[in-house]
């Protein structure tokens, strides 16, 4: 069993069309835990503690800068499930509950203070193909109108989306995938994307190096002022990655640049630049510690970043 406790902080930014751009943070604690059942069953629970608040761009007197704080307490249970090959599967589910830290802000709670959330994962190995089928709820941050008040007010909705994928690896350089997805939230929009990568191993020895390119189209049925909703989008996205390993201390480590072009029929062109990297050790044979981070900025001069800290024990 490996025992795992740590620290994360978020910032991301979301456009809304017809309402200004914010950002929503995160940070706090979380503790998990992972086994193995009979060399069959792989589970894991994960709890977490943690502030999330969205900080908005207003500016004239009397305005608060926050759109709504919350406490968040979640509780995460997954299996996976490995003797099935060449058929896989994964099941997970979660639950979070949400507390008001302050009622000075634009958008109170509107009485929903809970979310539940999964997921399910199968598939399989034929040869070099690799075919698949997820479905998933996440939770989505709603801002809905409030009829006794005659205000906008935080509601937990969620996303519930169904995704097949098709792997190929044609051979130990090269790999393609190809992904649809068919999206439905609990506001009533839904949401279909598509699209594929490609992905070539330049370099297999330490470091692994590899360069990838992604294309994907992608529409809303309607515009929302709580996420980001790009109409009939196109999205371009070429990287580079390295990955290895190395001793004493196993360390496991890697690093990515990306470039994405994102063009859609209600915002203006979004040229982001995305660094993201990872750095695992284990201290005295026993004790995994892992830093993990991602950074990115668009030509709006707009940043989102995350970092996490982990320190884990084994018996």
């Amino acid at each position: 069993m490996t025992t795992t406790v740590g620290v994360t902080t978020s910032h991301e930014l979301q456009r809304a069309s017809g309402a200004p751009d914010f950002t929503i943070e995160e940070s706090g604690l979380f503790g998990a835990a992972r086994a193995t059942l009979g060399r069959s069953v792989g589970i894991g629970a994960r709890v977490a503690r943690t502030r999330l608040f969205e900080r908005n761009t207003r500016t004239s007197p009397g305005d608060t800068t926050l759109n709504y704080d919350l406490e968040s307490r979640s509780l995460r249970l997954d299996a996976s499930f490995l003797r099935g090959y060449p058929f896989q599967a994964s099941v997970a589910g979660e639950w979070r509950r949400f507390d008001a830290r302050s009622e000075k802000v634009l958008y109170p709670r509107n009485g929903g203070d809970a979310f539940t959330g999964w997921n399910a994962r199968v598939w399989g190995y034929a040869g070099r193909w690799t075919p698949g089928i997820t479905a998933r709820r996440t939770l989505l941050a709603l801002k809905e109108w409030h009829p006794p008040t005659g205000t906008l007010r935080f509601e937990p909705g969620h996303l519930t989306d169904v995704e097949g994928t098709l792997g190929y690896q044609w051979n130990a350089r090269g790999r393609l995938s190809l992904a649809a997805t068919r999206g439905e939230t609990s506001d009533d929009n839904r949401r279909w994307r598509t699209g594929g990568t490609a992905a070539y191993r330049v370099r297999i020895g330490r470091p692994n190096v590899r360069l990838d390119y992604a294309l994907a189209f992608a529409d809303w049925d309607r515009r929302s002022p709580s996420y980001f909703t790009p109409l009939a989008s196109t999205r371009h996205a070429g990287g580079l990655s390295l990955s290895g390993y190395a001793a004493p201390g196993d360390l496991d480590y890697g690093a990515r640049y990306e470039l994405s072009h994102l063009a859609s029929s209600n915002f203006n062109d979004i040229v982001a630049h995305s660094f993201s990297g990872y750095l695992n050790g284990t201290v005295a044979g026993r004790f995994p510690l892992g830093l993990e981070t991602s950074y990115s900025v668009d030509n709006n001069d707009y940043e989102t970043w995350y970092v996490g800290l982990t320190g884990s024990a084994r018996w």
